[in-house]
């Protein structure tokens, strides 16, 4: 629960998990590609679902974190009029 906390807040860990997981998925998916081009065919569809899947959760968790900022300011502003 912590870390999922962590991953809706710091955003230097979650560029830090981001880069690592592409940076250690790129060399099996290269491989799957050119040695073994039919099991791509099968396994890129669910790989490109993953991922969109993972860009939409961590688009909507900046979503919220900007919106909860944003509450945060406008009540600033009415407690400072």
């Amino acid at each position: 629960m912590q870390r999922l906390k962590r991953l809706k807040t710091d955003r230097v860990f979650r560029f830090r998990l981001e880069k690592w997981w592409w940076v250690s998925h790129l060399p099996a998916v290269v491989v799957m590609y050119f040695v073994w081009p039919d099991v791509w065919d099968k396994v890129s569809i669910l790989y490109l679902a993953l991922v969109s899947i993972y860009a939409l959760v961590i688009t909507a968790a900046g979503g919220e974190q900007a919106a909860e900022a944003s509450q945060k300011a406008d009540k600033n502003q009415e407690t400072s009029s």
